[in-house]
Parts: structure tokens; sequence; C-alpha cells
């Protein structure tokens, strides 16, 4: 029952978030809630791993071997968790859904919300030839409302289906070089991104859904990538993100849709383009053949610039604008310890906070979960959001 009345707080979060505000379309092509990545710092572009590296780097395919997605099911939540037992309270006292978050804004407290929901409709698999394909599908809710003034929106089904290819050049003493590419086509229908203030939100709120925007959006996002090895254990890697990347838009209302539900899928417009995006990487295997006679498995170290025009602007060019994210917020760091190949401890760095992550391996059964923060803001603790991921997926 408490769970159902938690739900509420998030159904009412995105409902309010959806009435008669102004919209402004800017998409990002899905990915999938990778727990495994979350535990240890985020996406690492070195890190060939498991299934996922098809969506991190695809010259890391030429690395990655033999893998098999067959399902997937994962949840992410992400929000203001430690006021979850006063929200609890406060509904069981009778108070209404949309008292309690107006009230939490009113006190300081920054209101953001997310949730996430992979499969279980995800499969696909990657050869030893470094070929790979998948196909997912995901749901997402992302409210954030800093204060009474702001509130802002995105909501989004997705579905995505990714090919990709690396190829690896051996050079001999265990170095090699690789170079790959992929391409992911992507939906999201409907998609819902806006803001405007709570206290409009809440006046109008009463007055109709049928004005509510809707937005259709397709498109094309394709990444390449290289990738070096060095000795079996030593790894640089860079991926040119969104090379080209376009999609297209149409918005229209709940209203119309509910009379016709193919104007979701015409008149689509012009494209516009994803911002193309350098990512570096760079990590160490400091065990490739185990130790203590396979009681370790594995101990992986891992760090990334996410964002390598940033790093050149804070660092090298230091032409900042006053918009610029903190550079704190641009590198990401993950440690990995594999206990005979079946239990793993992961310990990340992103943001600017910590990250903790743990699994375990049955055969091709692969329970993950993590623990990380979010930073929503410009600077370390802006405005952060702690989430929490858990998996369950049949790989092999």
């Amino acid at each position: 029952m408490k769970l159902k009345k938690l739900a509420l707080i998030a159904i009412f979060i995105a409902a309010v978030s959806l009435v008669t505000a102004q919209t402004t379309v800017v998409v990002d092509e899905p990915g999938m809630i990778d727990v495994r990545s979350l535990g240890m710092g985020g996406t690492h572009i070195v890190d060939t791993n498991d299934f996922y590296t098809l969506l991190k780097n695809p010259a890391g395919l030429a690395f990655t071997g033999k893998k098999n997605m067959i399902s997937v099911i994962a949840v992410n939540v992400g929000g203001p968790l430690d006021k979850v037992p006063g929200i609890i309270d406060d509904l069981n006292m009778g108070k209404q859904v949309e008292d309690i978050i107006p009230a939490i804004v009113a006190d300081g407290m920054n209101v953001n919300l997310n949730l996430g929901l992979d499969g279980p409709i995800c499969f696909g698999k990657i050869s030893e030839t470094g070929f790979g394909w998948g196909f997912f599908e995901t749901v997402n809710v992302d409210a954030n409302i800093p204060s009474i003034t702001l509130a802002k929106l995105t909501a989004k089904v997705e579905m995505g289906f990714v090919m990709g290819f690396g190829f690896k050049f051996d050079l001999g003493a265990g170095t090699s070089v690789s170079v790959g590419a992929s391409g992911e086509a992507f939906a999201q229908i409907p998609r819902i991104a806006m803001q405007d203030s709570l206290t409009n939100i809440l006046a109008s709120v009463q007055e109709g859904t049928e004005n509510l925007p809707f937005t259709s959006a397709i498109g094309l996002s394709c990444d390449v990538g290289a990738q070096v090895r060095l000795l079996n254990f030593i790894d640089a890697a860079i991926v040119w993100e969104d090379i080209f990347s376009p999609y297209f838009t149409k918005t229209t209302t709940l209203g119309e849709v509910e009379q016709d539900p193919s104007v979701l899928y015409s008149d689509f417009g012009n494209p516009t383009f994803q911002a193309m995006n350098f990512r570096v990487g760079a990590g160490v295997n400091v065990f490739p053949n185990g130790a203590l006679g396979g009681l370790i498995s594995s101990l992986k170290v891992q760090l990334d610039i996410k964002d390598f025009g940033l790093f050149f602007r804070h660092f090298i060019d230091k032409e900042l604008s006053a918009l610029e994210r903190s550079p704190w917020l641009n590198f990401s760091a993950g440690v990995e310890a594999g206990l005979m190949s079946f239990i793993y401890a992961r310990l990340g760095y992103s943001d600017g906070f910590l990250s903790l992550g743990a699994s375990v391996k049955l055969g091709a059964l692969n329970l993950d979960a993590a623990i990380y923060t979010r930073e929503l803001g410009r600077t370390p603790g802006a405005n952060n959001q702690l989430n929490v991921a858990v998996s369950l997926g049949l790989f092999y």
C-alpha cells in the first residue's frame, strides 16, 4: 500500500508538469540502464567486459568476444530519497499529494525525481568477429522542481535498435589497435519535455488535458571510436559521439491525438542534429590473469573525460562561459574487483560524488545493484539527486 502511495507522488510530479507549458524539444538518443557502470562512476569507454560495450564504444566490440543478451529488467529510482519516510507519514495522516510537493519545495528542498524502467523486451548479440546488434525499450520520467517558480519535466517511451562493428589490428606482444563504428535508429513516442512555474501549473491543473503537448521523435545516432590495448592490460580509447545524428520531431496535443493518432507519425518537418562530443578514457587491468589462485579474478581501474571539448576550454584554451559546468563534473573514475568470477564489488566517482555497486553472476543470470548521485546543477552539490538502480538480466 505504501508503494502505491509513493507511485502517486511520482505520477503527480509528472502530471503537474505536463500542463500547458511551452515546450523545447532537445533530443538525445536513448540508452539502456547500465547498472554495472553506474556503480563504478558511470560509463567507461575502455570497458569491454559486457554487452553494454555496444552502446559505449564501437571500437571495443573487437575486444569484447562473444556476448548474448536474452532479456533484462532494470529499474532506476532517483530523488529526495531521504524524504520518503516523511512523505509516507504525511500520506498516512491524510495529507493530499498536491499539498505535499509544494510544501517540500517551499522548505528549500529541490524536488528532483527520476523513474526509469528497461525491458523486458531487450535482446541482442555480439559475435567473436566484432559485429554487434541489439534492441531495447525503456520508459523514463524525469522531473526537476528546484523552486516554486520553475518546474521541468521530460517523460518518454523509447525504443532503440543499434548495430556496430569493431575491427582489431594485432601488433604482437599483447598489443593491438581497434577501430569501430555504430549506428542507432530510435523512436521516442510519446515524448514530453517542458518547463513552467509550479505555481502556474498547480493553478491550471484543473483546466483539463486536451491541450497537453505531445511530441514524437525519430532519429539516427552514429558514433566512431578507436582503442589501443598495450601488453594485454593497459587500455586507452577515444569516441566521437554523434558524428552524424539527425532527428525529426512532431509536436501536437493530447486532444488531437485522441481524435487521430496518426498525427504523431506524420509531417515531421526538417531535421535537427544532436551536438557532437569527444569522450576519452583510459584503464588498467591490474590482474589480467587473476591472483591468489583465482580467488581474485580481476581488479580494474578506469578513468574518463566525458567531454573533451569542455576539458579543453577549462584547462587549455581557458575561455570559459558563465554557463559552463564545473570541471570536476567532467571526470569519472571507477574500480571493480572480482571474486572467483561471480561476485563483484565496485567503487566510483562521478559528478563530484562517490558511487557504490555490486553484482552476482550465476551462469547466465546477472543481478546488479548500484547507488550513485547525479548532479543536475553546474557545480557539485548545487542540485544533487540520489539514485538507486537494480537490474536482473540473462546474459551469456
